[in-house]
Protein backbone atom coordinates (compact mmCIF):
# COMPACT_ATOMS: atom_id res chain seq x y z
CA UNK A 1 0.00 0.00 0.00
CA UNK A 2 1.13 3.53 -0.73
CA UNK A 3 1.14 6.67 1.32
CA UNK A 4 -2.09 8.36 2.29
CA UNK A 5 -3.37 11.48 0.58
CA UNK A 6 -3.42 14.50 2.90
CA UNK A 7 -6.44 16.77 3.03
CA UNK A 8 -5.41 20.35 3.80
CA UNK A 9 -8.18 22.68 4.96
CA UNK A 10 -8.11 26.48 5.02
CA UNK A 11 -11.40 27.66 6.52
CA UNK A 12 -12.76 29.95 9.20
CA UNK A 13 -13.44 28.27 12.53
CA UNK A 14 -17.15 29.06 12.17
CA UNK A 15 -19.09 30.04 9.09
CA UNK A 16 -22.88 29.92 8.88
CA UNK A 17 -24.05 28.40 5.60
CA UNK A 18 -27.71 28.21 4.62
CA UNK A 19 -27.92 24.78 3.01
CA UNK A 20 -29.50 21.40 3.54
CA UNK A 21 -26.85 19.72 5.73
CA UNK A 22 -27.40 16.20 4.37
CA UNK A 23 -27.19 17.32 0.74
CA UNK A 24 -24.16 19.54 1.34
CA UNK A 25 -22.37 16.73 3.18
CA UNK A 26 -23.15 14.27 0.36
CA UNK A 27 -21.86 16.67 -2.31
CA UNK A 28 -18.66 17.39 -0.38
CA UNK A 29 -18.11 13.70 0.34
CA UNK A 30 -18.45 12.91 -3.37
CA UNK A 31 -16.06 15.67 -4.44
CA UNK A 32 -13.47 14.75 -1.78
CA UNK A 33 -13.70 11.04 -2.61
CA UNK A 34 -13.09 11.77 -6.28
CA UNK A 35 -10.22 14.17 -5.51
CA UNK A 36 -8.51 11.63 -3.24
CA UNK A 37 -8.95 8.82 -5.78
CA UNK A 38 -7.18 10.76 -8.56
CA UNK A 39 -4.37 12.04 -6.34
CA UNK A 40 -1.03 10.28 -6.26
CA UNK A 41 0.07 8.53 -3.08
CA UNK A 42 1.63 11.08 -0.77
CA UNK A 43 -0.21 13.90 -2.55
CA UNK A 44 -2.62 16.43 -1.11
CA UNK A 45 -6.15 17.65 -1.67
CA UNK A 46 -6.69 21.29 -0.78
CA UNK A 47 -10.01 22.53 0.60
CA UNK A 48 -10.63 26.24 1.10
CA UNK A 49 -13.74 27.99 2.33
CA UNK A 50 -14.26 31.74 2.12
CA UNK A 51 -17.16 34.12 2.57
CA UNK A 52 -17.92 37.68 1.59
CA UNK A 53 -20.52 37.89 4.34
CA UNK A 54 -23.36 36.96 2.02
CA UNK A 55 -22.05 34.06 -0.05
CA UNK A 56 -19.74 31.20 0.81
CA UNK A 57 -17.36 29.58 -1.65
CA UNK A 58 -15.97 26.10 -1.17
CA UNK A 59 -13.04 25.06 -3.37
CA UNK A 60 -11.63 21.56 -3.60
CA UNK A 61 -8.39 21.19 -5.54
CA UNK A 62 -6.52 18.02 -6.34
CA UNK A 63 -3.36 17.50 -8.35
CA UNK A 64 -4.64 14.61 -10.44
CA UNK A 65 -4.42 14.29 -14.22
CA UNK A 66 -7.61 16.27 -14.90
CA UNK A 67 -10.54 15.44 -17.13
CA UNK A 68 -9.55 13.92 -20.48
CA UNK A 69 -10.33 16.16 -23.47
CA UNK A 70 -12.83 13.63 -24.83
CA UNK A 71 -14.90 13.78 -21.64
CA UNK A 72 -15.13 17.59 -21.31
CA UNK A 73 -18.23 17.96 -23.57
CA UNK A 74 -20.09 15.46 -21.37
Amino acid sequence: AGDAVAIQVDAPSALPIAAEPVLLAAALRSLLTNAVQVSADGGAVEVSIASDGRHAEIRIRDHGPGIPAWAVPR
